[in-house]
């Protein structure tokens, strides 16, 4: 591998030579309205925290079901190595939970999220270490894809120090969950700061201006206009005012009544044409940055797309925006973690993120149940109720269980009403009871 050697010293950073990618990390590049961006600036943007929260908080709390599509039913395989790593531990420090977010998270703003998969002596998979997106970089050297992961602190130090060799681990593809954003070349994800910087940049400058303003340059929100000579002295008037704060400023203090003697009167400041277009502005770039993460709406904006009830709302959430993660998820999980000899299927189940109102929960599980796409049982468990004997039949297949219980035995003849005729057995017995009585 000749190439590899000059992959690794183009990424080499040193203090007097950082590499441009470290630097962006932790300074920022600027944009073009002179505002510097990179993550710690973007995260504290409250529409990008939102929609991180929300998109990776929604996924980290989905269970990963792995099962055999061989089988009829799809049972979990809760023994397998995959299951175990992404439902109940994925490494010593951290919930299921916890890692799916953080390595979620990264994949939405920096466009690459990694986990170290460190195996047993036979190849298992036993944990999945989340690195920082800031610490690798992946290459491509003689056709093959390599991960290049700097000896930082931080979850780093929990990868076998066998991997250590010079300055970075070299990783294969093979034993790195990868899950990337955007991708330009399908060997590493696209920064999503680096791609819209200066939405990010605009979006910054009108939040740092706005509390330059608030600080610098406050407005009142109503002026008193006083006939000349009514205050003596600044004192006396700044008495008054005061006075006048204090009884009408604060929430304890909306809608109370107020009096103006003497010729004063009260002036309210409206809002300036400019003003309304900065707070229209503010509002828009809120909508930008719900669409660079694939939501539809964010809190506060009432201009998306309007849904009849609930449900309907969440299923275009998890398909408009989720489903394409839960396949990035599903595809690196089945080609990493689980057995190439023994081919399982792995899938997110979206079935607490689909439940919405009451009554329209009920009408589709009514739906689902008289369709024949669920079984009784199914559909309780949807409503968390336990199972019920009997209820693991479709209701086409418990229809024709009862049809064959309804058939007529072999060599029994039904008459033309539907009853069966009776044997000549059955005549006989009475007519000789009747004899009998007469006796």
């Amino acid at each position: 591998m000749k190439g590899f050697g000059r992959s690794v010293r183009a990424l080499t950073s040193s203090v007097r030579n950082p590499a441009s990618w470290l630097t962006e990390y932790f300074a920022g590049k600027p944009s073009k309205t002179g505002v510097r961006v990179g993550a710690d600036t973007v995260l504290g943007l409250a529409s990008v925290i939102y929609s991180v929260n929300k998109i990776s908080g929604h996924l980290a709390q989905l269970p990963i079901k792995v099962y055999d599509d061989k089988t009829d039913e799809k049972e979990d395989l809760t023994k397998s190595p995959a299951y175990r790593l992404l439902n109940i531990s994925p490494n010593s420090i951290m919930t299921p939970y916890t890692f799916k977010e953080v390595i979620q998270s990264h994949a939405l703003v920096q466009g690459n999220g990694r986990a170290y998969i460190d195996r047993n002596s036979i190849g298992t998979p036993v944990a999945l270490i989340p690195l920082a997106p800031d610490s690798c970089q992946t290459i491509l050297v003689d056709g093959e894809k390599w991960h290049l992961v700097t000896k930082s602190a931080g979850t780093q130090e929990m990868i076998s120090q066998q991997l250590a060799s010079g300055e970075f681990y070299k990783v294969r593809d093979r034993d790195m969950l990868h899950i990337m954003g955007t991708s330009w070349n399908g060997i590493w994800g696209m920064h999503l700061i680096e791609m819209a910087r200066d939405v990010f940049g605009l979006t910054q400058s009108s939040q740092d201006a706005t509390a330059i303003t608030m600080a610098n340059s406050g407005r009142p929100g109503i002026l008193l206009e006083t006939p000349p000579g009514m205050f003596r002295s600044s004192k006396d008037a700044q008495e008054f005012l005061d006075n006048f704060n204090h009884k009408h400023e604060g929430v304890s203090n909306t809608g109370r009544a107020g009096m103006l003697r003497e010729g004063m009167k009260a002036i309210t400041v409206p809002v300036s044409a400019a003003d309304a277009q900065f707070l229209q502005q503010r509002k828009f770039q809120r909508e930008e940055i719900a669409m660079l993460f694939g939501l539809e709406s964010i809190i506060g904006d009432n201009t998306g797309q309007t849904y009849k009830s609930i449900s309907e709302r969440n299923t275009a959430y998890i398909q408009n925006c989720l489903q394409r993660w839960f396949s990035k998820w599903e595809n690196e999980v089945k080609l990493k973690l689980v057995n190439p000899f023994k081919p399982l299927q792995v899938e997110f189940d979206s079935t607490p993120l689909a439940k919405g109102d009451p009554n329209s929960l009920a009408d589709y599980s009514v739906k689902m149940v008289q369709t024949g796409s669920m079984t009784i049982n199914e559909t309780r468990a949807m409503h968390g109720l336990p199972p019920v004997e009997g209820g693991d039949m479709l209701p086409h297949e418990q229809a024709l269980q009862i049809a064959e219980a309804s058939e007529p035995a072999d060599g029994e003849e039904v008459d033309e009403e539907g009853g069966e005729e009776p044997s000549d057995e059955t005549d006989d017995k009475p007519k000789e009871d009747k004899d009998e009585v007469g006796k």
